[in-house]
């Protein structure tokens, strides 16, 4: 009997550590998206100003490095724009922190049932 309860303490204690790990392997995604977000939320900010910027210098000044920047300017605020409605990078996080919640839940629950066990 005493084989048994070691056999099955063993085990809780492996799935702990495999709970544990994968807790934290759904928080550092949630971090991922969210510095992702936030990257990319910055740089279509910065993009839109200065393609307004490089627009209005444009029509006042004749250089073509203007016309080309404020081109890419564009394109990437488009871009960053369209990746934003394909893909809501908010929510991925949340669902991920979701998961880690729920991962830390079972993690408790198999702790009390490693204390009973022992």
């Amino acid at each position: 009997m005493k084989d048994k309860s070691e056999s099955i303490e063993a085990l809780v204690r492996q799935t702990i550590a495999s709970v544990s790990w994968s807790h934290k392997i759904q928080r550092k995604q949630a971090d991922i998206y969210s510095d992702r977000y936030n990257f990319l939320n910055a740089i279509n900010i910065i993009a839109s100003a200065l393609t307004s910027a490089g627009i209005l210098t444009v029509i006042f000044a004749d250089g073509i490095w203007l016309k080309v920047g404020s081109a890419i300017l564009s394109f990437v605020v488009t871009a960053i724009s369209a990746f934003f409605k394909t893909v809501n990078l908010s929510t991925l996080e949340k669902e991920h922190i979701k998961s880690s919640n729920e991962l830390w839940a079972v993690r408790s629950k198999l702790l009390v049932l490693l204390i009973e066990i022992g």
